[in-house]
């Protein structure tokens, strides 16, 4: 989670799309026996929405 945050961070300075790489490669790690790979990371990459709340 934190290396799919930083290192997307890191990239492109957009704490948001960040914030969604972290999520996905968190959601992905957890439900695999070991850590995720990038093809199950971007298959979860697009059920990860981030609302802004006010």
């Amino acid at each position: 989670m934190i290396a799919g945050f930083v290192g997307t961070y890191v990239r492109t300075q957009d704490p948001v799309a960040s914030f969604r790489m972290g999520m996905a490669c968190g959601a992905a790690t957890a439900f695999t026996k070991d850590i995720a790979v990038k093809s199950q990371i971007e298959a979860v990459l697009p059920q990860i929405v981030v609302t802004q709340i006010s």
